[in-house]
């Protein structure tokens, strides 16, 4: 492979296929005449432009038959939802695979959440679509907490939904059933709870945030997520109960906060 070449698949690399597809375009029409694009033109532009159509196409192929195919997203899948789930590492690995299968099954809208919470757990910081719906809601919530008046009940499902992870439940079950994927997380007492604990520690202090003038936010600036742990095992009607809350805080423009949280138990044995 000469210089060019690697120069361009170094580039492709850092910048994505859709700017390869645009290269491909502007390669088609300038042809390959050293200096044909406007002054002034970096250097390694006008290299990029002396490449082959053939080279293009060569590399932008090898590119796409290196992405993970989806037997070998499940198979990997299979392997870890067989085991137990006990550090945040393996949560995060699971979610990441389970973002690649999405990704392959081509972001179905019936997973819109799942994508959301996935995400969550890889970011410090959500600013996309599945952030706005969920600050949106805390949003109407805000001046309605603030009179100490009670919640209309759909909006109150819906943040009941939002703040215990039940969306986030309900189609990661279905995502895994739809492709025969073990289900002990949601088979085997306690394993759901044990796996929110863990996830809630990944997305502790985790920021949603509008930014931009096109915001419809009229009460608050953002929502931070954290995790709250009980410090001792607590005795309950249902036994011995390890406890955790998980804390979703809204920040008003007001300068003031309020607070949406839900509590968590499992058997610690």
């Amino acid at each position: 492979m000469g210089a060019a070449d690697a120069t361009l698949k170094s580039f492709i690399l850092g910048y994505g296929r859709r700017y390869a597809g645009s290269l491909y375009r502007h390669c088609k029409s300038v042809g390959s005449k050293p200096g044909s694009l406007a002054s002034p033109t970096p250097n390694y532009l006008i290299n990029y432009v002396c490449l082959s159509l053939a080279t293009v196409r060569r590399m932008i192929s090898a590119l796409t038959g290196a992405k993970m195919t989806r037997a070998a997203i499940l198979k990997k899948l299979d392997v870890e939802l067989q085991e137990d789930i006990t550090t945040e590492r393996h949560v995060v690995y699971i979610l990441t695979e389970i973002r690649k299968l999405l990704e392959h099954l081509g972001n179905p809208s019936e997973f819109y959440a799942l994508d959301f919470y996935c995400s969550l757990a890889l970011h410090v910081k959500m600013t996309r679509s599945g952030a706005m719906r969920i600050l949106e809601r805390f949003d109407k919530a805000y001046p309605i907490l603030a009179k100490d008046e009670q919640l209309p009940a759909i909006l109150m499902g819906e943040i009941d939904r939002t703040i215990a992870l039940r969306t986030f439940e309900r189609q990661l079950a279905g995502l895994l059933k739809e492709n025969e994927l073990p289900l002990r997380l949601f088979t085997e007492p306690d394993a759901w709870p044990k796996f929110v604990k863990l996830y809630a520690s990944i997305i502790h202090d985790c920021e949603l945030v509008l930014e931009g003038s096109d915001s419809k936010l009229q009460h608050i600036n953002r929502v931070v997520v954290r995790l709250g742990e009980a410090s001792q095992i607590i005795e309950t009607p249902f036994g011995n109960q390890a406890l955790f809350t998980l804390r979703w805080i809204c920040h008003g423009k007001d300068g003031k906060s309020s607070e949406h949280y839900v509590i968590f138990g499992y058997d610690p044995k």
